[in-house]
């Protein structure tokens, strides 16, 4: 289950976590802190298996404030234009090329 807002992710997660889901992701796209309220540190901590930024800043920002309470092992950065221009380029070259 992959959750992108952070409304989302408090119910969503931890309804998801209840329900035996074995992959329960976070996309965080903004590189503002995120509040280690008791409620993020349990989400971040013991309900999420991945958490996925879009880029170092944002990975930083997360380490930064929560980072003793997760793994940093946890925390992975893709860069979504990466994919998308690998994607562009897949889709083009079989379309030129059938």
């Amino acid at each position: 289950m992959v959750f992108s807002a952070s409304q989302d992710l408090k119910l969503g997660s931890m309804a998801a976590k209840w329900a035996g889901v074995t992959n329960i992701v976070y996309l965080r796209g903004l590189a503002v802190p995120v509040k280690a309220s008791f409620l993020n540190r349990y989400i971040f901590k013991s309900v999420l298996t991945h958490i996925v930024s879009n880029s170092e800043e944002t990975k930083r920002n997360i380490l930064k404030y929560l980072g003793n309470y997760i793994s940093h092992d946890k925390v992975h950065t893709i860069y979504v234009g990466s994919i998308l221009k690998i994607f562009q380029q897949n889709r083009m070259t079989k379309l030129v090329y059938p």
